[in-house]
């Protein structure tokens, strides 16, 4: 089994940090980066090479879902993905992900909930 670490301002495979959540303002676009991980032990999972992974935000209303091909942004460290989240996808309030990593003929899935906390844009 495998889950995920949300990471923030991952700029390389040695500089970032873990965090909670995904914090992120209703109408911006915004890389969310994560690090595949084995349950129970918590030691970073390498898929193998050539792996897939798509994510979905998960939404009541089916047709304001969102399912995207993650990327591996550091060759060095095949854990460490992203997904990018569009100024014009719909996310609001707090929100599930949903991992399908691809490794050949297997497939693993990871749910994780509420992970994705969004705020409302500030007026000025």
């Amino acid at each position: 089994m495998i889950t995920a670490r949300p990471l923030i301002d991952a700029n390389s495979v040695n500089s970032f940090e873990f965090a909670q959540q995904f914090d992120l303002t209703e109408g911006d676009a915004a890389d969310l980066y994560f690090q595949l991980t084995q349950v129970p032990s918590g030691i970073r999972f390498m898929p193998a090479v050539g792996a897939l992974l798509s994510a979905t935000i998960n939404h009541l209303d089916d047709a304001k879902k969102v399912t995207r091909s993650c990327t591996q942004p550091f060759a060095q460290d095949p854990s460490i993905w992203k997904l990018q989240v569009l100024a014009t996808d719909y996310v609001k309030g707090t929100l599930d992900l949903k991992l399908t990593l691809t490794e050949g003929v297997v497939v693993t899935h990871c749910n994780l909930r509420n992970i994705i906390r969004v705020k409302a844009p500030t007026s000025f």
